[in-house]
């Protein structure tokens, strides 16, 4: 699995169809208020997987797990995170027919851990076929060895992909 980011010019705005987080004075801009968002690589019952919003654990099944982990490593790659759905799609993160079904779910997971921010600006869909993970890449934390030492194949994939 290649996952490739295009190369974005640092000081280029994001697009105007993606809702933004209000302007911020503190250190992270537009971003301040929002959690850190910390995938532990810890592993459940039923092969859940623990992802911290703040403080407040959020469980994913491996798909939706899978796709949340996509969004971030977009994030960290291009500080944008936007990617296609027909992209997700071709690498098998959605299901063609159930895209929007999917991206709900994993919506609804976060709802009740985004302290003011809605699922909807949390994972903003273009309307152009694309979705992203409204986050600074500076408050994304992940545990790439816990990862790599995943039960999910395509989970191990996607962790070599991180940054150590």
């Amino acid at each position: 699995l290649e996952i490739s980011a295009p190369h974005l010019p640092a000081k280029q705005p994001p697009p105007a169809y993606f809702t933004l987080w209000p302007e911020g004075e503190g250190e992270f801009g537009r971003y301040d208020g929002q959690p850190p968002i910390h995938i532990t690589g810890d592993r459940g019952k039923w092969n859940t997987n623990t992802v911290l919003v703040g403080e407040s654990p959020v469980r994913l099944g491996d798909k939706l797990f899978t796709l949340l982990l996509r969004l971030v490593i977009q994030t960290l790659c291009d500080g944008r995170g936007t990617v296609t759905k027909a992209a997700l799609r071709s690498g098998g993160f959605l299901r063609p027919g159930a895209e929007e079904q999917t991206i709900s779910h994993l919506r609804k997971a976060f709802s009740k851990s985004l302290r003011g921010l809605g699922v909807q600006d949390f994972i903003q869909s273009s309307g152009r076929g694309a979705i992203r993970l409204f986050a600074h890449p500076a408050l994304l934390k992940y545990n790439r060895d816990k990862l790599l030492q995943h039960g999910n194949e395509k989970v191990r994939r996607l962790a070599e992909q991180l940054p150590p």
